[in-house]
């Protein structure tokens, strides 16, 4: 219905000498009491313009013109900046604060599409080393036990214990009794 047709009606049952009830009893209206109040409002507050129907355009806009052209043109200038980037310039340029939901949406209604910023590479490091430093690592913080790896120089292939680094795993964990003549951290 036209906002000038609702208009006109409004303000017939307002000059009518009939209360509001008993006018919608004897006359059959496009619309309902409560409808009426509600356009009567709008009309005082906004005039014609409180009266239009806002549905084809969709319910609940928060994008005025201005900042879907905004929105835009921000997204043309740079197609790299993320959404939330672009909500952040509206609310700052336009005073309007808006989610990344309707950046995205308004910018699929126009058929632009959004470019996601590539993920940043990770910095990697090269070692001549190959990684044995975490082996070492890890058996130096589980209490292994071996001060450097190596042969404690008996001939016999055996490492050598380090009290120090296993007092923290004995701490942590309580070792296991080992039959005799078995040397700690040898399989």
């Amino acid at each position: 219905m036209k906002p000038t047709a609702i208009a006109a009606i409004v303000e017939k049952i307002a000059r009518s000498p009939l209360s509001v009830s008993s006018y919608f009893k004897r006359h059959k209206l496009p619309f309902g009491r409560s409808r009426y109040f509600q356009y009567k409002a709008q009309l005082a507050a906004n005039g014609l313009d409180g009266l239009v129907d806002g549905r084809s355009e969709g319910n609940r806009r928060e994008l005025t013109a201005h900042a879907q052209g905004f929105i835009r043109g921000v997204h043309q200038e740079n197609p790299q900046l993320s959404l939330r980037q672009i909500a952040d310039r509206v609310e700052s340029s336009c005073g309007l604060r808006v989610s990344r939901m309707t950046v995205s949406r308004c910018l699929r209604a126009v058929g632009l599409k959004v470019q996601w910023p590539l993920p940043v590479k990770a910095e990697t490091i090269e070692s001549s080393c190959g990684g044995f430093e975490i082996y070492w690592c890890a058996g130096f913080a589980s209490g292994l036990g071996a001060t450097h790896g190596g042969d404690d120089g008996s001939g016999t292939g055996a490492v050598s214990q380090d009290r120090s680094v296993s007092r923290r795993a004995s701490v942590a964990r309580p070792r296991r009794p080992q039959p005799p003549g078995t040397v700690h951290g040898s399989l």
